[in-house]
């Protein structure tokens, strides 16, 4: 599989109690932020997972694979 099609996900839980979802391909340093509704700073935890489960689909869908989830919560 081509490390574009390759795709590290990991949840970041502030002291505020927001969560915000961080990607980045495989080998990349930096994080990027996911700037969608729901991923960013969301302050409800159901609704944050939901958009979580929806973007991993959208990624499926696109060829895509997660090789790699990590929830740094509490």
């Amino acid at each position: 599989m081509e490390p574009a099609n390759q795709i590290e996900m990991q949840v970041d839980h502030h002291s505020s109690g927001r969560y915000t979802l961080k990607e980045r391909s495989p080998g990349t340093v930096m994080w990027t932020d996911v700037n969608e509704s729901g991923l960013l700073g969301n302050t409800d935890a159901v609704s944050f997972y939901r958009a979580v489960a929806k973007r991993m689909a959208s990624h499926s869908g696109q060829g895509a694979v997660v090789v790699s989830y990590v929830d740094t919560g509490p």
